[in-house]
């Protein structure tokens, strides 16, 4: 199996999940919930929709955004073109919503976070 003809689809993802906010399609109501958004990706997406655009409606859709990557050993080589930096950043709410194996217990935890109950 060749997986440098891979395919990402990170714009379709994230459409995909902006429509699944209606309760009609299993999404919990607005009042009760707070819509989140996990996007585990490299940052290369080379078929779907546009990722910027993506990300921008699924904010306005109530999402926060939040880039997971895997960093690996960090090498770049033929069998690793890296991380495409620019799109990472573009689908996150900002640079405190990317995350990586080094500090996804963080994540865990600000997840748990917007969970709790106010009191």
């Amino acid at each position: 199996c060749d997986t440098r003809q891979s395919v990402n689809f990170i714009g379709e993802g994230i459409r995909l999940g902006t429509e699944q906010k209606d309760e009609k399609h299993g999404g919990r109501p607005l009042n009760i919930a707070k819509k989140a958004m996990l996007v585990f990706t490299d940052g290369w997406s080379n078929k779907g929709p546009d990722v910027e655009e993506m990300s921008t409606h699924a904010k306005g859709a109530g999402f926060t955004l939040y880039t997971v990557v895997y960093e690996g050993d960090g090498r770049v080589d033929a069998d690793s073109p890296g991380l495409n930096l620019y799109t990472i950043e573009a689908v996150a709410n900002d640079q405190k919503h990317i995350y990586s194996e080094h500090n996804f217990t963080q994540l865990v935890q600000e997840l748990r976070k917007r969970n709790l109950p106010c009191i």
